[in-house]
């Protein structure tokens, strides 16, 4: 029958739960009841998964062990959880075979070092007569005299099973098998036998060699398998080898105050994160960001210089000039001074000859150049603020009465070429800068300027110059700046406070404490300036995370303690309602009370305790002594075996014939019983004698 801690347990559970369907749900009679039965049905499901040994090995040892999957509570989903040891293996065979006389002869097969191969085969030199916990017993064929006690070992270094000759009180929990004690005992009792004889040989071999794990013990006829690990060969974080411990049990305190000390240093260790559980810890939220900023920048650069000197040029009559301006937007920027001559109808170079000679660009004589390479990043917009001061004079020739720059005809739209022209001995510095390269007609220019007339017809004059620049080149660009918001630098460095959830770009990387294993995927986010637009690729953009930290200010329950006080001691239920007193504090500290009704709904009754019966089933009761077989002793060796079981909707679950019901579903209290039996074994490990000559 279960323990009462396990009734209680289950019923624990099953509260639980129906609580937590209660909560979720809307208020109202029928869904409270359906609330409950839903909780019970899961519970009662849960319970059944784990309600036997078969159970167990099934669902957790053998998928903890083996490559067996695990499967789900609902069994809709399988997963793989072996732990990082070697795979299961057999090794240890052990075959029974019965004889006529009811004794049974025994080969036991062994894997020493669990290579999957049977290194070593022991067939018993003697017929068995007698089972033992950690032995067997051998006497005459079909009777129980002239026996001898055997106790399993595993010998050393060879780690192979033998028997070795002992007294009788050396071996027990004995039984009879041949036919001294009954009719074929052991083929009836056969699944027993071999779980006895197995469960012995595998205790002697663990004895000198914790390292091997039992995982699973299979009974084919009169055959019974056992399969482990070596769990020496077991890997990953936190195994520390506990079979060390199983010869060596002292060493295990002084084992475990080291690994506290180790993981006590350790902030991030198990043992802290569980020991903050015990303390008050307040959550602190803090976000950790990959800034990117757009500066737009205006890059101003002097232009700045000057030239001077003097330029021989052949003229018949007129005389040109301008400044010529290249490379505009690029920050490749040339300013060319040049000169233009002509004969009386506007007609180039007139006796001279030579056009474009000494360098001129087009039909026009470059007297200096001004040059400046300023160099931008890609894509910047490049303009220029022109100051440019010129002046030209010339050794002969006269001047008409002429006009200055401020009397140059307006120029025509989108022509932006200004030709002044030359007074002898006058320098006029204000005529504003040709900013294009297009030539213009210079058959036209007569018409729209007065000219200079060389005194001779033909000949070389020598024209004195100065050419000098003030000018700003400006370059805008767009910069891309980069950067990281910590804003979680002050927790991640407290000592008091350890990650407790993350999520970087919405993926959760830490929950619990614990790495997820995810990992974002890099991602790529388009930012525009004024200028340009920047595509910035990062391997995450954003981390939200969650600190757990240790808050120095002790718990204080006080206030909460006396809320439910007040609520316990006045609440009064008169039939599905239920009437109370509550006090509690406001904001401002002062306490205040109030009273409560509410409806329970529909009250639910339940058993007072967890229902179960008491079956039977016939057994064969041949337990042995150094005295001998129970069947020496009494008239028939016949019994019966007892169980106890959780009854479910009011039916006992048995296997059918040949168990009997004893008791039927009830709250069965045999405690009187369980307690007499408690005393008769207690009084059996005292002398009756008084041979310590203490009265006992």
């Amino acid at each position: 029958m279960p323990t009462q801690f396990s009734r209680w347990s289950r019923n624990i559970g099953l509260n639980i739960l129906s609580a937590a369907f209660i909560l979720l749900c809307v208020s109202g009679e029928d869904v409270f009841a359906d609330a409950t039965q839903d909780g019970k049905d899961i519970g009662n499901a849960i319970v059944d998964k784990f309600d036997s040994k078969s159970d167990i090995k099934n669902r957790a040892i053998l998928p903890l062990t083996t490559d067996q999957q695990m499967p789900t509570i609902g069994g809709g989903q399988i997963f793989d959880a072996q732990i990082s040891c070697p795979s299961t293996k057999k090794f240890l065979d052990v075959f029974v075979t019965p004889q006529a006389t009811g004794d049974i002869s025994i080969i036991v097969g062994q894997d020493i070092d669990m290579d999957g191969t049977t290194e070593y085969s022991f067939t018993l030199p003697f017929i068995v007569s007698g089972i033992c916990a950690n032995g067997i017993i051998t006497c005459d064929p079909g009777t129980w005299y002239n026996c001898s006690h055997y106790e399993w070992f595993t010998s050393l270094p060879s780690k192979q099973v033998d028997l070795n000759l002992v007294a009788p009180i050396d071996v027990g929990g004995c039984y009879c098998i041949n036919n001294d004690c009954g009719t074929d005992l052991a083929m009836r009792n056969i699944d027993l036998v071999l779980k006895n004889l197995g469960g012995g040989i595998a205790a002697s071999i663990v004895a000198v060699d914790p390292n091997f794990a039992i995982a699973d013990a299979q009974i084919n006829g009169t055959l019974i398998t056992y399969y482990g690990q070596a769990t020496a060969d077991c890997t990953g974080t936190g195994h520390i080898g506990q079979e060390q411990y199983y010869n060596n049990p002292s060493q295990m305190d002084a084992d475990t105050n080291n690994y506290v000390i180790t993981e006590t240093a350790d902030p991030d260790s198990l043992h802290n994160k569980l020991k903050t559980f015990s303390r008050d810890y307040a959550l602190k939220q803090c976000t950790i960001r990959n800034v990117v900023t757009i500066d737009n920048v205006t890059d101003n650069r002097p232009a700045t210089g000057s030239r001077s000197g003097n330029y021989t040029l052949c003229t018949e009559h007129y005389v040109y000039m301008r400044v010529l301006k290249q490379g505009s937007g690029t920050g490749n920027l040339q300013y060319h001074y040049q000169i233009l001559d002509t004969g009386t109808t506007n007609n180039k170079h007139k006796g001279c000859g030579g056009a474009g000679s000494g360098g001129g660009v087009g039909d026009w004589h470059t007297i200096r150049t001004l040059s400046y390479n300023e160099v931008f990043p890609p894509g910047s917009i490049i303009t220029e603020n022109d100051a440019v001061n010129f002046c030209l004079t010339a050794t002969g020739g006269f001047a008409r009465t002429g006009l200055r720059c401020s009397d140059v005809p307006s120029i025509p739209s989108g022509c932006y070429e200004i030709y002044d022209r030359i007074f002898f001995g006058t320098c006029y510095v204000s005529c504003p800068v040709c900013v294009t390269g297009v030539t213009e007609n210079v058959s036209s220019l007569g018409t729209r300027h007065q000219v200079i007339h060389n005194m001779s017809d033909e000949g070389n004059i020598i024209f004195n110059y100065s050419l000098s620049a003030n000018s700003t080149i400006t370059g805008q660009y767009d910069t891309v700046n980069e950067s990281v918001d910590d804003g979680c630098a002050t927790l991640s460095t407290d000592p008091d406070c350890s990650l407790k959830t993350e999520e970087v770009d919405g993926v959760t990387t830490i929950r619990n404490f614990n790495p997820t294993g995810l990992i974002p995927d890099p991602s790529c986010r388009t930012f525009s300036g004024m200028i340009q637009t920047f595509e910035i690729c990062k391997d995450w953009w954003q981390k939200d995370r969650t600190y757990s930290c240790i808050d120095n200010n002790p718990y204080d329950f006080s206030d909460i303690k006396q809320s439910i006080g007040s609520v316990t001691s006045s609440a009064t239920r008169t039939g599905s309602t239920m009437t109370y007193t509550y006090e509690g504090k406001d904001e401002t500290g002062t306490w205040y009370s109030y009273s409560g009704v509410d409806d329970l709904g529909t009250i639910h009754t339940y058993s007072a305790c967890e229902e179960a019966c008491k079956t039977r089933i016939p057994a064969d009761h041949t337990g042995a002594s150094p005295a001998g077989h129970r069947g020496q002793f009494v008239t028939s060796t016949q019994g019966w075996d007892f169980y106890y079981k959780v009854c479910a909707s009011g039916t006992c679950p048995t296997v059918g014939p040949p168990e009997e019901i004893v008791t039927s579903c009830q709250c069965i209290s045999e405690f009187a019983e369980a307690a007499t039996i408690m005393l008769i074994l207690d009084e059996t490990t005292k002398d009756i004698i008084c041979s310590t000559m203490v009265e006992q």
